[in-house]
């Protein structure tokens, strides 16, 4: 009988160490990496690279769709759609356990229509804090803060604030 609970213990830690294999995130540099390797992949508009990176399950927590599909097929090809010269610039990558912090600045200059704001050809450059969670050495998970004063600033969508 004891045997047969040695056993019983041995394989429920075995499937507890394989579950959290599954669902560890890699070490705080690999997590980086992944982060670093999205954003080139963004850059270049690779978006089927993301397929690698990002989970197909991917939350947004900033009010866009989420799902990866959504990210190639909605979010980024719009962006691309309505700023000529888009592109993400990493200033800071922080890890720590499943998170990755980045501080960038995506900068474009407006050609089309950007969610109801017309185009006046302005150049943007703007500040972005994003939060990354992974899961699995994929991006799962997204929270960021935007400059939501001076992005529609620039754009012409909103007034000057007087300095």
């Amino acid at each position: 009988m004891k045997s047969n609970a040695v056993v019983l213990i041995v394989a429920l830690v075995g499937l507890l160490a394989g579950a959290l294999a599954q669902n560890s995130s890699g070490t705080p540099e690999q997590n980086k990496r992944v982060v670093a390797q999205f954003i080139a992949a963004i850059n270049a508009q690779d978006f089927n690279a993301l397929d690698a990176l990002v989970a197909t399950d991917y939350q947004q927590n900033n009010g866009l769709p989420s799902g990866l599909i959504a990210l190639k097929t909605q979010i980024l090809p719009a962006n691309y759609a309505a700023f000529a010269g888009f592109e993400i610039a990493v200033n800071d990558l922080i890890a720590e356990g499943d998170r990755v912090v980045g501080r960038v600045t995506v900068r474009g200059t407006q050609r089309a229509d950007y969610f109801g704001t017309p185009s006046q050809g302005r150049h943007f450059e703007s500040g972005v804090i994003h939060i990354w969670r992974l899961k699995a050495g994929k991006i799962a998970e997204n929270w960021n803060e935007t400059d939501r004063l001076s992005f529609p600033q620039q754009l012409g969508a909103l007034p000057s604030t007087p300095r």
